[in-house]
């Protein structure tokens, strides 16, 4: 876990693409340790999206993702 970075970053800079960039390289590392692979054949669903950084991070790994998130009207 990386609670240590998330709160330092929160703290400098708030609600920011970085603070959920961590979050998404930490999610991401948990699942693939789980031994799920992800690419191509992922499908993926960013529900309530914001920023749309997890989506954007699992897409790297080759995921197909959908993003939603209602202040977007998605």
């Amino acid at each position: 876990m990386i609670i240590h970075r998330l709160m330092a970053q929160h703290f400098k800079k708030g609600d920011d693409p970085t603070f959920y960039s961590f979050q998404a390289e930490d999610a991401i590392r948990w699942i693939e340790q789980c031994g799920i692979s992800l690419g191509p054949k992922t499908h993926a669903l960013d529900l309530g999206c914001g920023h749309g950084v997890f989506g954007a991070a699992l897409m790297k790994k080759g995921c197909q993702v959908t993003f939603a998130d209602e202040e977007r009207g998605l």
